[in-house]
């Protein structure tokens, strides 16, 4: 089985984690737009309960923390991983935004704030204290911690060590589940543990790098590298994560039956969790797909995440000025503007994305040839 091979069942689960988001994102804005009806009630109610979209997010995360830390392995990582994250990244991004402005612009929005859209450009806005100009963006500035935590421990010589990958996963969801079930959990008696400078928009960030870095050695247990220790450590945290964290949200359930908002939003938010890694560890572990068609989708991944609620608006828009006596319902506006993101997302692929990662290979291996000639240069003239 040769490596796209072997690693085809990443790209199912990205496709599957993108179109989670789109059809959350495109279904909220279709019941608020179209009339529903008993089917598009049967099957959107589930994906608003869950929140597909947060569980979406939830595997993407996960399935970062399956790849980048293994990529890190040779020297030569020292200047491709960054040089080539940055070329896979940022030119669809940068496209995001300028699609983004420009529908705006053509739908008659109020105007973007220039000082923004230039925060926004550098993926650094959160850092910067600007807001999103996507509220999807928010996903990249946890990435973006990721890959610097990651470069930081492979310069260190620590990213191969399955025990630190597991250690910091498990002080990371200890932390996490105290301060967020003290500030809304089973555990609001001791609220006054969590400092008063722990904004609410970085509550979960803690839970998002422990399933990242559990991932990381989860697929140090799957390659056959981890030691007794970190496949104890694995255990534990899938314990945690797949039970304990799914009990509390259960507890929340049906001990604030008197407050439905309260109950809504646990099985929400303890909803998407369980989700999410549910789903991380079926398709990672149990059942791998190989798709052509979910292999694709997943390739495209990034654009489908990047693009689809920009179009999801053009489209409603659209159907609203041009056409706005041809019934649609929710469910068919989901579906068209899947098509619709799909088609754009391809073209994106075939003329960005692409371009852009062979770019930042052949930039990143020059640099890697020229790093290499000097070394053997000085250490020819003995400098």
């Amino acid at each position: 089985m040769t490596a796209p091979q072997r690693f085809a069942y990443i790209d199912s689960m990205r496709a599957i984690a993108a179109l989670m988001v789109l059809v959350l994102h495109t279904g909220q804005l279709a019941v608020a737009v179209f009339p529903s009806n008993a089917i598009d009630t049967w099957i959107l109610t589930p994906v608003f309960t869950l929140d597909f979209g947060r569980a979406g997010v939830l595997l993407f995360f996960a399935i970062s923390g399956y790849v980048i830390p293994a990529s890190l392995r040779g020297p030569t990582d020292r200047i491709n991983f960054p040089v080539r994250r940055f070329f896979r990244l940022y030119p669809a991004y940068w496209l995001s935004i300028l699609v983004l402005v420009l529908i705006s612009f053509c739908l008659g929005g109020t105007g973007i704030d220039g000082a923004q859209v230039i925060a926004n450009i550098s993926m650094l806005q959160t850092f910067l204290g600007y807001d999103d100009l996507e509220g999807l963006y928010w996903t990249l500035a946890v990435e973006l911690v990721f890959y610097v935590a990651c470069y930081g421990l492979f310069l260190a010589g620590l990213i191969g060590k399955g025990n630190v990958l597991g250690g910091i996963a498990l002080a990371l969801a200890s932390g996490w589940y105290l301060a967020f079930t003290a500030a809304a959990g089973p555990f609001q008696s001791m609220h006054f543990l969590v400092p008063d400078f722990i904004s609410d928009r970085f509550m979960e960030w803690p839970a998002y790098f422990s399933i990242m870095f559990w991932s990381a050695a989860c697929r140090q247990v799957a390659d056959h590298r981890a030691t007794p220790l970190t496949i104890s450590m694995v255990i534990l945290l899938g314990v945690f994560w797949l039970v304990v964290v799914p009990a509390t949200g259960l507890f929340v359930y049906v001990t604030q039956q008197h407050d439905a908002a309260i109950a809504r939003w646990a099985l929400m938010k303890y909803g998407a969790f369980a989700l999410g890694l549910y789903a991380f560890v079926g398709l990672a572990f149990v059942i791998r797909i190989r798709s052509p068609v979910l292999g694709y989708l997943g390739t495209i991944s990034f654009s489908l995440y990047l693009f689809h609620p920009a179009i999801m608006r053009l489209l409603a828009t659209a159907h609203a000025t041009l056409t706005p006596d041809l019934p649609v319902t929710p469910i068919l506006f989901v579906g068209l503007c899947a098509l619709a993101t799909i088609a754009f997302s391809a073209i994106v692929y075939r003329y960005i994305e692409a371009p852009a990662i062979s770019l930042g290979t052949v930039i990143s291996a020059g640099l890697v040839n020229r790093r290499n000639a000097r070394t053997t240069l000085d250490r020819l003239t003995g400098t």
